[in-house]
């Protein structure tokens, strides 16, 4: 709001890949110059990525996911709460948004135990605490959660990747306020395919960004590709 950068990310002193390593956030002014930097739970978590899903709420502060983690700080980066989300599961959190009702909406992505993955959407209070959370995804597929965003309404649009052992397609599905799935598309069968980004449009349609590839060549670089659809 000021202007400033939110930068977000997972740091080591070691560069071991098996090395416990801490989130943090560092708030840039403007120009650049570094406004504060924080850390949070240093030495006693690891990570595989570098990168963390990281924003600004309306009414100040930040929220930051961190593995299975939610981390609330306030304006300048000290933490009000954190929370474990389905900590005897391997969970990821792709993304965090805030709600218009001042909680949160959660994408993440569920390993199972025999090797099929799941998309998860969870919503939780503007404390943290889970009031829903719903899985899709079943059968011998993996439904890979690639981005989402929400309507005024409170309603989910997900893009997400259906895999199997013969094709890669990309899905759109739209969810309600209660996380009740109201309908789902896959589009460009028979392609192997990955949504990277979604928005929704002025005309009340989605528009999707990602990377198509020729499923019959393997060693095709891909191409960008721009879906849109209508609500």
């Amino acid at each position: 709001k000021d202007g400033g950068y939110l930068v977000s990310g997972i740091g080591d002193s070691t560069n071991i890949p098996t090395q416990k390593s801490y989130a943090f956030l560092i708030k840039l002014r403007p120009s650049g110059i570094v406004n504060w930097s924080k850390e949070y739970f240093n030495g006693s978590i690891y990570d595989g990525t570098r990168f963390l899903p990281a924003t600004e709420i309306s009414s100040g502060g930040y929220i930051l996911a961190y593995g299975n983690c939610l981390i609330r700080t306030d304006v300048i980066g000290n933490p009000l709460w954190s929370k474990f989300y389905n900590s005897n599961e391997f969970l990821f959190v792709y993304d965090v948004r805030e709600t218009t009702s001042g909680g949160f909406e959660i994408l993440s992505e569920k390993n199972l135990l025999y090797g099929h993955l799941q998309t998860s959407i969870s919503r939780v209070d503007n404390n943290g605490n889970e009031i829903w959370s719903r899985i899709f995804g079943a059968g011998n597929f993996n439904l890979n959660p690639d981005a989402f965003t929400l309507d005024a309404n409170g309603n989910c649009f997900l893009a997400a990747d259906v895999q199997d052992s013969l094709s890669d397609n990309g899905c759109l599905a739209k969810i309600d306020s209660t996380g009740q799935l109201l309908w789902s598309n896959t589009y460009l069968t028979n392609q192997q395919t990955s949504f990277s980004s979604i928005a929704l449009t002025n005309d009340g349609g989605i528009a999707v960004g990602g990377i198509i590839q020729n499923a019959i060549t393997p060693t095709d670089a891909g191409s960008l590709y721009f879906l849109k659809t209508d609500g």
